[in-house]
C-alpha cells in the first residue's frame, strides 16, 4: 500500500477517509493477551477501527 503524507487534517481525518476508501482492509494487527494470555493474533479493518474510536469519543466528557 502506498501512502501519501498530507499537510492538512489530523489523524482523525485520515482514518475516517481511509474507512470510506478501504473498509475491509487490515489497519492493524496485534497480539491479543486478554482473549488468551500466550497472544492471540487480531486484526481491525480501517472501517472497525473508526468505529471503535467513534464509539470511544462518545464516551468523552463534554468541555
Amino acid at each position: 500500500m502506498t501512502v501519501t503524507a498530507t499537510t492538512t487534517g489530523t489523524v482523525v481525518d485520515l482514518v475516517r477517509r481511509w474507512a470510506r476508501e478501504r473498509p475491509d482492509r487490515t489497519a492493524f494487527t496485534f497480539l491479543d493477551h486478554d482473549a488468551d494470555p500466550r497472544g492471540v493474533p487480531m486484526s481491525l479493518t480501517w472501517a472497525d477501527l473508526d468505529a471503535r474510536a467513534h464509539g470511544r469519543a462518545g464516551l468523552l466528557p463534554a468541555s
